[in-house]
């Protein structure tokens, strides 16, 4: 799992290796969801109004 990445600039980012009985509490306590995730090209994102 990786902390902190929409963090200030300069923040640590903090990396935390889950397993064992820990992870499996936590997915055990989980609830499924449905996300969906748009799919953009690299040169439509770049082309787009930026806004000031």
């Amino acid at each position: 799992m990786v902390d902190n990445l929409a963090g200030l600039d300069g923040a640590e980012v903090g990396v935390r290796i889950l397993h064992g009985e820990t992870l499996l509490a936590m997915i055990e306590r989980s609830r499924p969801q449905i996300t969906y995730w748009p799919t953009f090209k690299a040169a439509e994102y770049d082309q787009a109004e930026r806004l000031r």
